[in-house]
């Protein structure tokens, strides 16, 4: 399950500061946070805030960019999930699911229309928002995608 690393080693560090190796921003052979950050304002557009991202991701691009890879891998199937699915149990876990790997991303319109989805068990409502979800679903795979081609992410990457 998609954590906050940050929160986490802070969280750690807090308690065990003498035994905690500093935390890299940047792994040997890996993408650097400068090189993606030139994308931000782009990248707001489609609802996405690197800088989000990278604190969900304690500063490092290489799991930032594994987690993009994942929200592309499963857009499809995740976008045809909220366009066939019945409201219950299984919606709800979805839009939790939603939720996690949105801010993984950075998508924090989407995280936040999936947090919501997943709190009110309101039919109405729910039949209102999930084209919503649905469109910002789309629109972020979009600028993820536009991420990778023009940062020029290595396919290994992606």
């Amino acid at each position: 399950k998609p954590v906050n690393s940050l929160m986490l080693y802070k969280t750690i560090a807090r308690y065990i500061p003498d035994k905690i190796i500093p935390i890299k921003t940047e792994q040997e052979n890996g993408v650097a946070v400068a090189r993606l950050e030139g994308f931000q304002n782009m990248l707001l557009h489609y609802g996405i805030d690197l800088k989000l991202a990278m604190e969900y991701n304690a500063g490092n691009a290489d799991d930032f960019l594994n987690r993009v890879k994942l929200f592309e891998k499963y857009a499809d199937d995740n976008i045809r999930f909220f366009q066939t699915t019945d409201f219950g149990d299984d919606y709800y876990y979805q839009a939790h699911t939603t939720k996690s790997i949105a801010s993984g991303v950075g998508a924090y319109v989407l995280a936040q229309l999936a947090g919501t989805a997943e709190l009110r068990k309101d039919d109405e409502y729910l039949r209102r928002i999930t084209p919503v979800i649905i469109d910002e679903y789309d629109r972020v795979r979009q600028g993820l995608v536009k991420l990778t081609n023009e940062a020029n992410i290595p396919d290994e990457k992606r």
